[in-house]
């Protein structure tokens, strides 16, 4: 479904990385293993795809329940991150698109919650399945799942500079200067394939040597696996964005980005502490900035995270939103079975559905 899976994604509103073919295909190859596939594909009268619902079932055991077969975007377990996931439909097809996958995925028994993570807060999508699940008396929950900063791109750095404030400037500026007097960094920028896992690997290390224990990334097997999939995928879309500083003939710095849909998107990132005094990770990013806006990047999304280092640059913010709902035919409690999936913890921005006809109520007891 390569070509055609693409070529609807470029026609809908959810046009973003994490739901190419692509990314999602090698999360499956790697990560699919222990769950089951169900993709729903849309086609009109004349054969043509018009909607996709990239789904997975996983299977999960909880005492004095039994086990529940969860629902879940292709790309929601795992240690990896996929951000800006949903249903692809064309912009001009999107409600027939949606109502149609939710009539027919509330027809089948083979599950019996949905837990559907991470829907963009604007999203066309996210409403369309709302005002669905409020047409068929459906009761479910829907919460900010994250905080996703980013910064719209100018036509220049001179432009970009401009609108920052004297203090930025003046830093930035400083930071630039001393590392090419010092250092005599070299920006390199991976575009071989031969060498990309040699690069993947100076990443790891980098970003190994500036978190440590502090994170999850680049620790199992399967993320490494991962990434030198989609990394190997992305470079022959002309999408990846994988550069570093370079002093001596050694990486000092890298940043793990991909450029798609005329946005940069930020995904890892490291760095030697030995160069911590020439501040690496701020020079590589201004130069990774200076990348994009050369490229006619429209934004630089930071995705998930609303780290310090993050809200120096970015000065906007997007946020994410998780869906749950019950299905009605697997005769679950939906009590029991919320409260021990923990999905109490959700802060819930907003609750609808009807049941009898009447308006569910607000309180705690009727959903979780």
């Amino acid at each position: 479904m390569r070509s055609e899976w693409n070529a609807l994604l470029e026609k809908s509103e959810m046009n973003n990385p994490f739901l190419t073919w692509e990314w999602m295909y090698s999360w499956w190859e790697v990560y699919g293993k222990k769950t089951g596939l169900c993709i729903f594909a849309l086609r009109d009268n004349a054969g043509s795809l018009i909607g996709i619902a990239p789904f997975q079932i996983v299977s999960k055991g909880f005492a004095g329940i039994g086990r529940l077969s969860i629902l879940e975007f292709i790309g929601t377990s795992g240690d990896v991150t996929s951000e800006y996931l949903g249903i692809i439909a064309e912009k001009d097809n999107e409600k027939k698109v949606i109502f149609s996958i939710m009539e027919r995925l509330f027809e089948e028994k083979f599950w019996t919650h949905a837990d559907l993570r991470h829907f963009l807060a604007t999203a066309s999508a996210l409403d369309y399945i709302r005002q669905w699940l409020q047409e068929h008396s459906c009761c479910y929950r829907a919460g900010s799942h994250s905080v996703c900063p980013f910064m719209e791109l100018p036509g220049s750095m001179d432009d970009f500079f401009a609108a920052k404030s004297a203090n930025f400037r003046k830093k930035i500026k400083e930071y630039l200067r001393v590392a090419r007097r010092d250092l005599g960094l070299e920006l390199d920028r991976a575009d071989c394939s031969e060498e990309l896992s040699l690069k993947m690997l100076a990443l790891r290390q980098l970003h190994k040597a500036r978190w440590g224990k502090k994170t999850r990334a680049f620790k199992t097997r399967r993320y490494l696996d991962f990434h030198q999939r989609v990394s190997g995928l992305f470079l022959e879309n002309n999408w990846l964005r994988l550069f570093f500083l370079k002093h001596n003939n050694s990486y000092i710095a890298g940043i793990y980005c991909f450029f798609y849909n005329n946005v940069y998107y930020y995904y890892q990132s490291g760095r030697d502490p030995a160069y911590s005094k020439y501040r690496t990770g701020f020079v590589l990013l201004a130069l990774a900035t200076r990348e994009a806006i050369s490229e006619g990047a429209a934004e630089f999304d930071f995705l998930t995270g609303s780290e310090d280092y993050k809200l120096r640059w970015a000065k906007n913010s997007r946020n994410t939103v998780r869906l749950c709902f019950q299905n009605p035919q697997s005769g679950k409690s939906i009590l029991s079975c919320l409260t021990q999936l923990r999905w109490r913890h959700l802060k819930s921005d907003y609750l609808r559905g009807t049941a009898a006809g009447k308006s569910v109520s607000r309180s705690r007891s009727h959903c979780l």
